[in-house]
């Protein structure tokens, strides 16, 4: 196992100070060591490119006419550690304070029977709900079967976006009403 895979491993849990993260200890490496060996920037290039893809980060590099793949691997590391490094930063913490207004929000008495998802949380299941649409919309089904699969989709993204299921609510309201009774 190359010191560039050891780098890919354990990284933070949120997308954008991972990347950050693996281009810093990947730059590390290299400031010792010189160029990375072709391997290792083939690893590097698609790493960052599969990564921010696969998490919507939105950084995705082109190489210049004139460089080797090991000068390009090593500019990606240097503008994700650089240039990037602060608007990257900025969105963790963006969503870090989001995150943490909500938790504030979900511990707040006044909802104590209900359950919030987070911003984050939302955005995946539509992410997976629309994938789902895709698979549905290239299926052999009758237009007819399509439709009551959209209609139920079309339901649960409603119930995703919501603050708790109608039962959450009900009982949350009558929680209430037995908190104030006393």
């Amino acid at each position: 196992m190359s010191k560039i895979t050891d780098a890919a491993r354990n990284l933070p849990r949120d997308p954008r100070l991972a990347l950050v993260n693996f281009a810093g200890r990947a730059l590390s490496v290299y400031k010792i060591e010189g160029l990375p060996d072709i391997v290792d920037a083939e690893f590097i290039i698609n790493f960052i490119n599969k990564f921010s893809t696969k998490f919507d980060i939105g950084v995705i590099f082109r190489p210049y006419a004139t460089e080797s793949k090991q000068e390009f691997a090593l500019r990606i590391l240097g503008e994700l550690d650089g240039e990037l490094k602060p608007k990257l930063l900025h969105d963790v913490i963006a969503s870090e304070v989001d995150d943490a207004i909500n938790d504030f929000l979900d511990n707040q008495e006044e909802s104590f029977g209900l359950a919030h998802l987070n911003e984050a949380e939302r955005t995946k299941i539509h992410i997976q709900i629309n994938n789902v649409r895709e698979i549905i919309a290239s299926s052999v089904l009758t237009d007819r079967k399509k439709n009551a699969l959209y209609e139920r989709l079309n339901r649960l993204a409603s119930e995703v976006d919501a603050h708790g299921t109608r039962t959450d609510r009900f009982f949350s309201f009558m929680g209430d009403i037995a908190f104030v009774m006393g």
